[in-house]
């Protein structure tokens, strides 16, 4: 419904400007999917919308669409029990019998994940590209990953 009214290509329209390269783009999805849990309280939508959004970003980017899934759980689901008001945290305070707040301590893997992904994109390292593109090098060499880089130093 959202992408035949507009709104998802209105957001994305709006957001494009900023996506210059792999790194923006996952980094533009991992926090897209962190603000959009904390909007919808569903993880479900998380993985969804942003999903939607930036899948064509992805191919046009040359990006492996298993990146934009890693992300999109690195920024959806694994951030949302944080978040007091999601579904997901009122499910586990009511199992546990402690606030969201008592259990954030313990929740590391959730905040070690979205973590882990920005020094992923940052760095380039498993921000794999599609299969195919032979000029993928010659037409940005600057987004060489850090294993492609570790790789070809050897």
């Amino acid at each position: 419904m959202l992408q035949r009214t507009g709104i998802v290509s209105a957001i994305l329209g709006s957001i494009k400007n900023a996506i210059k390269s792999a790194r923006s783009l996952v980094l533009t999805t991992l926090f897209s999917g962190l603000v959009t849990d904390m909007l919808t309280a569903s993880q479900y939508m998380s993985i969804i919308l942003p999903g939607q959004m930036f899948k064509s970003a992805y191919k046009k980017h040359n990006v492996s669409l298993t990146v934009l899934s890693r992300t999109l759980e690195d920024g959806g689901t694994m951030f949302s029990y944080l978040v007091p008001w999601s579904l997901t945290a009122i499910y586990l305070s009511g199992v546990l019998g402690v606030s969201t707040l008592d259990f954030f301590p313990y929740a590391y893997q959730a905040v070690l994940t979205p973590i882990l992904a920005i020094i992923y994109a940052i760095t380039g390292f498993a921000i794999f590209k599609e299969k195919g593109n032979v000029n993928e090098d010659k037409e940005h060499p600057e987004e060489k990953s850090f294993m492609q880089k570790k790789l070809s130093n050897e």
